[in-house]
Protein backbone atom coordinates (compact mmCIF):
# COMPACT_ATOMS: atom_id res chain seq x y z
CA UNK A 1 0.00 0.00 0.00
CA UNK A 2 1.43 3.14 -1.11
CA UNK A 3 1.41 6.60 1.52
CA UNK A 4 -0.89 8.93 0.23
CA UNK A 5 1.56 11.24 -0.73
CA UNK A 6 3.19 8.77 -3.13
CA UNK A 7 -0.61 8.66 -4.99
CA UNK A 8 -1.00 10.30 -8.77
CA UNK A 9 -4.38 12.16 -9.21
CA UNK A 10 -5.94 8.50 -11.30
CA UNK A 11 -4.94 7.05 -8.64
CA UNK A 12 -6.60 8.63 -5.95
CA UNK A 13 -9.80 9.14 -8.33
CA UNK A 14 -9.98 5.36 -8.49
CA UNK A 15 -9.70 5.00 -4.76
CA UNK A 16 -12.33 8.00 -4.12
CA UNK A 17 -14.89 6.18 -6.52
CA UNK A 18 -14.29 2.46 -4.96
CA UNK A 19 -14.23 4.37 -0.93
CA UNK A 20 -17.97 6.09 -2.18
CA UNK A 21 -19.29 2.90 -3.91
CA UNK A 22 -18.69 1.02 -0.33
CA UNK A 23 -20.17 3.83 1.38
CA UNK A 24 -23.43 3.36 -1.14
CA UNK A 25 -23.14 -0.42 0.35
CA UNK A 26 -23.28 0.82 3.68
CA UNK A 27 -25.74 2.73 3.35
CA UNK A 28 -28.28 0.09 1.60
CA UNK A 29 -27.50 -1.83 4.81
CA UNK A 30 -29.04 1.10 7.16
CA UNK A 31 -31.93 1.58 4.98
CA UNK A 32 -34.28 3.74 6.01
CA UNK A 33 -32.11 5.37 8.77
CA UNK A 34 -32.30 9.29 9.25
CA UNK A 35 -29.73 12.07 9.27
CA UNK A 36 -30.50 14.51 11.36
CA UNK A 37 -29.17 17.84 10.84
CA UNK A 38 -27.13 18.84 14.38
CA UNK A 39 -30.27 21.31 15.38
CA UNK A 40 -32.14 18.29 14.91
CA UNK A 41 -30.41 16.30 16.96
CA UNK A 42 -30.29 18.69 19.42
CA UNK A 43 -34.12 18.74 19.69
CA UNK A 44 -34.83 15.12 19.27
CA UNK A 45 -36.85 12.82 21.66
CA UNK A 46 -34.52 10.36 21.25
CA UNK A 47 -31.47 12.41 22.73
CA UNK A 48 -32.13 11.07 26.07
CA UNK A 49 -32.16 7.72 25.09
CA UNK A 50 -28.53 6.90 26.18
CA UNK A 51 -29.42 8.92 29.93
CA UNK A 52 -32.59 6.89 30.38
CA UNK A 53 -30.84 3.75 29.67
CA UNK A 54 -29.54 2.90 33.21
CA UNK A 55 -32.78 3.50 35.22
CA UNK A 56 -35.21 1.79 32.33
CA UNK A 57 -32.44 -0.83 32.36
CA UNK A 58 -33.43 -1.97 36.16
CA UNK A 59 -36.64 -1.10 35.59
CA UNK A 60 -37.11 -3.62 33.03
CA UNK A 61 -34.94 -5.81 35.36
CA UNK A 62 -37.52 -5.40 37.76
CA UNK A 63 -40.49 -6.47 35.46
CA UNK A 64 -38.96 -9.75 33.91
CA UNK A 65 -40.44 -12.98 35.07
CA UNK A 66 -37.98 -14.70 37.51
CA UNK A 67 -38.12 -17.91 37.81
CA UNK A 68 -40.76 -18.44 35.42
CA UNK A 69 -43.24 -16.49 37.79
CA UNK A 70 -44.41 -12.77 36.49
CA UNK A 71 -43.89 -10.09 38.31
CA UNK A 72 -46.97 -8.12 40.58
CA UNK A 73 -45.57 -4.94 39.26
CA UNK A 74 -45.68 -5.65 35.58
CA UNK A 75 -49.30 -5.53 35.22
CA UNK A 76 -49.30 -1.92 35.97
CA UNK A 77 -46.51 -1.37 33.02
CA UNK A 78 -48.87 -3.07 29.96
CA UNK A 79 -50.26 0.24 28.98
CA UNK A 80 -46.78 1.24 27.92
CA UNK A 81 -46.56 -2.06 25.51
CA UNK A 82 -43.53 -3.62 24.88
CA UNK A 83 -43.49 -3.21 21.50
CA UNK A 84 -43.24 1.20 22.76
CA UNK A 85 -40.06 -0.13 24.91
CA UNK A 86 -38.48 -1.30 22.08
CA UNK A 87 -38.92 1.13 19.38
CA UNK A 88 -36.08 3.19 18.24
CA UNK A 89 -36.40 7.18 19.46
CA UNK A 90 -39.72 7.26 20.74
CA UNK A 91 -38.73 4.50 23.24
CA UNK A 92 -38.07 7.85 25.38
CA UNK A 93 -41.38 8.97 25.97
CA UNK A 94 -42.81 5.69 26.69
CA UNK A 95 -39.61 5.38 29.20
CA UNK A 96 -40.44 8.95 30.87
CA UNK A 97 -43.69 7.03 31.68
CA UNK A 98 -42.52 3.99 32.58
CA UNK A 99 -40.31 6.11 35.22
CA UNK A 100 -43.18 8.43 36.36
CA UNK A 101 -45.24 5.33 37.05
CA UNK A 102 -42.58 3.77 39.30
CA UNK A 103 -42.65 6.83 41.35
CA UNK A 104 -46.90 6.57 41.85
CA UNK A 105 -46.51 2.85 42.83
CA UNK A 106 -44.02 3.69 45.61
CA UNK A 107 -46.61 6.12 47.21
CA UNK A 108 -49.14 3.66 47.10
CA UNK A 109 -47.22 0.47 48.74
CA UNK A 110 -44.64 -0.09 50.75
CA UNK A 111 -43.94 -3.41 48.90
CA UNK A 112 -43.75 -1.68 45.88
CA UNK A 113 -41.31 0.66 47.14
CA UNK A 114 -39.06 -1.46 48.43
CA UNK A 115 -38.76 -3.37 44.82
CA UNK A 116 -38.70 -0.29 42.89
CA UNK A 117 -36.13 1.80 45.01
CA UNK A 118 -33.37 1.23 42.82
CA UNK A 119 -34.83 2.38 39.77
CA UNK A 120 -35.95 5.45 41.77
CA UNK A 121 -32.65 5.54 43.33
CA UNK A 122 -31.31 6.02 39.59
CA UNK A 123 -33.73 8.22 38.29
CA UNK A 124 -33.48 10.50 41.14
CA UNK A 125 -29.50 10.76 40.27
CA UNK A 126 -30.24 11.40 37.16
CA UNK A 127 -32.38 14.50 37.50
CA UNK A 128 -30.13 15.81 40.49
CA UNK A 129 -27.16 15.70 38.02
CA UNK A 130 -29.69 17.17 35.09
CA UNK A 131 -30.81 20.17 37.72
CA UNK A 132 -27.17 20.71 39.09
CA UNK A 133 -25.90 21.27 35.27
CA UNK A 134 -28.70 23.70 34.44
CA UNK A 135 -27.95 25.35 37.13
CA UNK A 136 -24.14 25.86 36.28
CA UNK A 137 -25.94 27.02 33.40
CA UNK A 138 -27.41 29.74 34.15
CA UNK A 139 -24.68 30.84 36.51
CA UNK A 140 -22.31 30.84 33.49
CA UNK A 141 -24.52 33.21 31.76
CA UNK A 142 -25.48 35.88 34.71
CA UNK A 143 -23.86 38.84 33.82
CA UNK A 144 -21.39 39.72 36.77
CA UNK A 145 -21.50 43.16 38.09
CA UNK A 146 -18.55 45.14 39.10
Amino acid sequence: MKNIDELSKAEIDVLFEESNQELDKLEARWEGLVQQTEQERARSIGRSLGVLGGPLGLLLDILMPKNGKESDLAKHFNGLGDDALHTGAMVVAPGMMAIALPRTLAGSSAAHRSVLAPVLDAFRALTKAARASAAEARAAKKPTTP
